[in-house]
């Protein structure tokens, strides 16, 4: 048998490689976490903890207002964050939805965001409320697929962010989507 898997005699004894699996979506691995480690640290970023059940919690409010905003199975989601807190809320929100999740890197100029955007027919673009990363963002909006540009709070993380030079963050600001959706901001 490992003669067709050479890689197998590099697995400890006791791992079976023939373990059945069972089939289940991808969120739902943050509930079962969220289960058996409720006040569990998921998240540490900037000297801050976010728990499992916190992190649940943050996903499955997000998740309904991107449920009222149509995402829905077949929709592209885009999200254009840094390895932030946000992002892993914002995926598992996708997911839950049916939405497909698509990343865009932060690093991108506009022009590279709105080619991703017209190539994987993202609809809907979340991002943070920085400078650095809306403009180019809303660039898009209007000249391609994408219908709505939604800026995630920052809040609570952009104070320490800001002291270790890693973005200066505008807290607050609105989007045209913010009645249909309310931002989860970790403060």
């Amino acid at each position: 048998m490992t003669e067709s898997y050479p890689w197998l005699s590099t697995y400890p004894s006791n791992v079976n490689w023939h373990a059945a699996l069972e089939p289940k979506p991808l969120f739902a691995l943050l509930d079962d976490a969220t289960t058996e480690w409720t006040t569990r640290p998921a998240v540490h970023f900037l000297g801050r903890r976010l728990t499992y059940a916190e992190l649940h919690a943050a996903s499955a409010l997000l998740a309904g207002g991107l449920q009222r905003m149509g995402v829905k199975r077949g929709v592209k989601v885009g999200l254009c964050l840094p390895n932030c807190p946000q992002f892993i809320i914002a995926y598992y929100a996708i997911l839950r939805c049916g939405g497909t999740v698509v990343n865009f890197s932060p690093l991108y100029v506009g022009k590279e965001i709105a080619r991703q955007v017209t190539d994987s027919d993202t609809e809907i673009m979340i991002t943070l409320s920085l400078n650095a990363l809306y403009p180019k963002v809303a660039e898009s909006l209007g000249t391609t697929c994408l219908k709505k540009n939604h800026r995630i709070g920052s809040a609570g993380f952009s104070a320490a962010a800001k002291s270790q030079g890693i973005f200066a963050a505008e807290e607050k600001r609105n989007c045209q989507d913010s009645a249909k959706l309310r931002s989860y901001s970790l403060e």
